[in-house]
């Protein structure tokens, strides 16, 4: 709500050009086939986000995460972020089945209706319908559940950033900043199973110049190489088309 899609548009490159395009496609086909705009506002509410838009953009991130993040010959880092790209990719299902939900509990088959709900507008809406009987546990299979652990993911990423840059003022290694945040984020959610196996990944991180290096290699600027089919795969099948490998 609020994005102005053909000003941005002018100064980007044509990879970014191609990125939006997909996305478009994307929530097309989640819509039924139908294109539509959110109306902009100029009163914004925390949610207040096209719900549709928020998953094809978070899962553009989980792809970049995996091809930008994961240094060839560090493996236990590796497994540690795939498991990360599958939690992402799930919950993203949860929360697009709840979008559809939502539509469906609308009558958006009209088309006449709003296809394009927001993320507020679909927790909300599991909300007044009851379907957390045990509040303040979400039920498992819901939008609002998906999109709390998304939300998590999102700040475990951008806290792993920031420490990154407190390397080495506040933080010996990588590894340590990498740490510091995923006990921030997770350490109060995952049992002793998960907490050790993100320790055994953390324990393999690669030196933050290794990252950086990988993040935008000097001879691949645009990302045309590591951004192939062969690497990310197809967007075809919906936006979480991946979300059952």
């Amino acid at each position: 709500i609020g994005f102005e899609k053909k000003q941005f548009m002018v100064d980007q490159s044509q990879l970014i050009r191609s990125i939006i395009t997909a996305m478009d496609v994307a929530v097309s086909m989640s819509r039924g086939g139908k294109m539509q705009t959110k109306k902009t506002s100029e009163e914004r509410k925390s949610g207040d986000i096209d719900a549709l838009y928020f998953i094809a953009a978070t899962r553009i991130f989980a792809e970049w995460r995996a091809v930008r993040l994961v240094p060839i010959g560090f493996k236990r880092y590796a497994a540690g972020l795939s498991l990360a790209y599958r939690d992402v990719m799930q919950n993203l299902s949860k929360l697009e089945d709840g979008v559809h939900d939502f539509l469906r509990s609308q009558g958006a088959a009209n088309e006449q209706k709003d296809l394009c709900p927001t993320l507020r507008e679909v927790v909300q809406s599991e909300s007044d319908r009851l379907l957390h009987p045990s509040l303040p546990r979400l039920t498992e299979r819901s939008a609002a559940s998906g999109l709390l652990w998304t939300k998590r993911q999102l700040h475990y990423q951008m806290s792993i950033f920031h420490n990154t840059l407190r390397v080495p003022e506040d933080f010996e290694t990588t590894k340590d900043g990498a740490s510091a945040a995923y006990v921030e984020v997770f350490g109060d959610y995952h049992g002793w199973a998960l907490k050790q196996l993100f320790s055994h990944s953390l324990g393999g991180s690669p030196p933050l110049e290794t990252i950086l290096a990988q993040m935008i290699p000097e001879d691949d600027s645009e990302g045309n190489g590591l951004y192939s089919e062969k690497r990310l795969g197809t967007y075809g099948g919906g936006l979480v088309g991946a979300s059952e490998q």
